[in-house]
């Protein structure tokens, strides 16, 4: 034993001796590579994340979601928490007296995504009828046909250069579309890549996700059909920027010139919310022009039986109308008419799948703009008009007249605090006419695979 040994230890140094040299030179190279990992390590190149996400609905490049909008960094100004414009990729901004010009201050700090700096030449914006004058080093005025006092919220869409740098961390490296609408989008920065993947329905964006080709759903209008789906979270939040309202038609005999039938089937609903945020005029309710002192249309049976009795078309008994629908509403449809048949009214539900051009009534969920300016949801002269409202159609007029009034001096008037009360009567006299109930603001969910 003791002979096996010191030839061991014999060996050992004889083979330390001859290869010295060597292990010498191993051991120092082994010690400079873990000190240049080291130190080199937190620089080198990582493998880039890659997330995978869809969206169902139909968004064209000038309407892009929400979602994606906040990936695509700043616009010439961005939108606060009250709604309220503030700089963006602009520092300032002054407009003239009468309301035509709006002249921006740049951050030439500020960098495009690919590391070059901001500078005004860079700006390319079109907006129909408006002027853009360029003045170096950081100016650029926009001289418009008349004054209109949301532009500054105009402006909070992301800027881009060349349709691919962004004033943000990503870049926009493929758009994919299908006619006129976003089929695909990939953002790429220095440490992920996001595609996003666009969905006409519900049912193909669940299909993808259990194929493995995407990994997040977000804002989908309703909880997708995955509770028995392994290893994801679902997770729901309130949209503040929609909400879920009935639509009367002001053209339809039933409803033209009977806000007395309109305001009763308001007050014969039981629960408006249907148990989520409760929507009681058409804006933002964290918005600075917020009404939150108009008219509630609390359930009360008795206001609702007089006034549907007062409403009641001579001979129609029970009083019939149509409830146009999407689908995903279908069950708020039925609660509705549940409210609704104790005071002798008969509705047929009518499933839609996009906003029907003619209805009696509408239950749909209506998205909301930044800027309280609603111009196109509820003048009469517009086409896009929500409840089919035509001047000096009825009998209303006055009502509605002083509606359009308010919406054209909502965008003529030069300061905040003057809108404001504009916008404040503005919905009180909206929810006074009863043209449209309004509910709730909805509910949307994301789900995420683990």
């Amino acid at each position: 034993m003791y002979r096996l040994l010191r030839r061991s230890v014999w060996f050992l140094s004889s083979f330390v001796k001859k290869y010295r040299l060597i292990l010498i030179g191993s051991t120092v190279l082994t010690l400079l590579i873990c000190l240049a990992v080291f130190l080199l390590g937190p620089h080198l190149p990582k493998p880039k994340k890659h997330a995978y996400y869809g969206l169902v609905g139909k968004h064209t490049v000038t309407q892009i979601p929400t979602a994606i909008d906040t990936k695509l960094g700043l616009g010439l100004t961005f939108i606060g928490p009250d709604q309220t414009p503030l700089p963006g990729a602009a520092t300032s901004w002054t407009v003239s007296p009468d309301g035509t010009s709006y002249k921006f201050q740049l951050d030439t700090n500020l960098k495009w995504s690919d590391g070059k700096p901001l500078t005004v030449s860079d700006i390319s914006i079109s907006i129909p009828d408006v002027k853009i004058n360029h003045t170096p080093p950081d100016t650029i005025e926009f001289v418009l046909p008349e004054s209109f006092a949301p532009f500054p919220a105009v402006l909070s869409k992301p800027l881009l250069r060349e349709g691919i740098y962004t004033l943000g961390a990503y870049s926009v490296s493929q758009v994919d579309t299908d006619g006129p609408y976003l089929r695909h989008i990939t953002l790429d920065s220095k440490t992920d890549t996001i595609e996003y993947f666009f969905y006409s329905s519900i049912t193909q964006a669940v299909t993808d996700f259990k194929l493995g080709k995407i990994d997040h759903l977000i804002g989908l209008s309703e909880q997708p059909p995955l509770s028995d789906w392994p290893n994801l979270t679902t997770t729901p939040s309130t949209d503040l920027y929609s909400y879920t309202a009935i639509f009367f038609n002001l053209q339809d005999p039933l409803f033209q010139n009977n806000k007395e039938l309109r305001q009763g089937l308001a007050y014969a609903i039981q629960d408006k919310s249907m148990g989520l945020r409760r929507a009681v005029s058409p804006f933002h309710p964290q918005s600075w022009a917020f009404n939150s002192a108009v008219k509630p249309y609390e359930y009360n049976q008795e206001k609702a039986k007089e006034l549907i009795s007062k409403g009641r078309i001579p001979g129609q008994n029970p009083l019939k109308f149509e409830l146009s629908t999407t689908p995903e509403l279908i069950s708020v449809a039925e609660k509705l008419k549940s409210d609704w048949a104790p005071f002798g009214i008969e509705v047929d539900i009518k499933i839609v799948t996009s906003r029907p051009v003619n209805f009696q009534a509408l239950l749909y969920t209506q998205n909301i703009p930044h800027d309280p300016d609603q111009y196109v949801y509820w003048h009469s002269t517009q086409s896009t008009n929500l409840v089919n409202y035509i001047k000096k159609s009825i009998n209303e007029d006055h009502e509605n007249d002083l509606i359009d009034k308010l919406l054209e001096d909502g965008r003529k008037a030069k300061d905040q605090a003057s809108r404001r009360l504009i916008y404040l009567d503005f919905q009180r006299f909206l929810v006074e006419l009863c043209s449209t109930i309004f509910l709730f603001y909805p509910d949307i969910y994301s789900v995420d695979r683990l």
